[in-house]
């Protein structure tokens, strides 16, 4: 039970920390061991709204406090492209962050940039593992801003293991299928300030 307990745990804080990534064969934030076949050219795009009205908590009359509204608004777009069946490319532009900073739009935004090797097969096709790269270029004027995913301004690049199980290896994604991912990543932040506290 502890074991299982300590793998759900590795897995829940492994895709809260993860960064974004929209392209190839993936959800959100957790990535399959499957690339695409060789020549197959995918394109997403996505946007996202998340609004939060801010109220003040405690007792008392509280001259100074004013109420804010912050929300989080992104918008991206992912190309990816296989140059075999083991290996896939993504690039990703992040096309608009409102950042609640004088440059409210930064644009350009960070471009997220993935490789993936994998569609190794193994116990009858029903595991495939899979390597994967990315890199996030600091290309957007303003970094870590309120409610979006942690950026130190610095390139920024990780590495992670991908274990795909489907159940069914003819039709996988037909019938139930998990995905783990184990990963490291480099916010490569020494020396940056990364609270603007003045």
């Amino acid at each position: 039970m502890k074991k299982l307990s300590l793998i759900l745990l590795v897995v829940l804080v492994a895709s809260a920390i993860s960064q974004p990534r929209f392209g190839g064969r993936s959800l959100i934030h957790t990535q399959s061991a499957r690339t695409f076949e060789k020549g197959h050219l995918e394109l997403k795009t996505n946007m996202n709204f998340f609004t939060r009205a801010t109220e003040f908590v405690g007792s008392g009359e509280q001259p100074n406090f004013q109420a804010n509204n912050y929300w989080l608004v992104a918008g991206n777009f992912a190309l990816t492209y296989a140059f075999t069946d083991h290996v896939d490319f993504t690039i990703m532009p992040r096309l608009y962050q409102d950042t609640h900073y004088a440059n409210e739009y930064n644009v350009p935004g960070d471009i997220f940039l993935a490789a993936k090797i994998g569609t190794f097969a193994f116990a009858n096709r029903k595991l495939y593992g899979g390597l994967i790269s990315n890199i996030r270029l600091a290309t957007g004027e303003q970094h870590n801003y309120p409610f979006a995913e942690y950026a130190s301004g610095s390139t920024e690049y990780g590495f992670m293991g991908a274990l795909s199980y489907y159940m069914d290896p003819y039709l996988p994604e037909r019938a139930f299928n998990a995905h783990l991912n184990v990963g490291w990543w480099n916010h490569n932040e020494a020396g940056n300030m990364v609270y603007d506290v003045g």
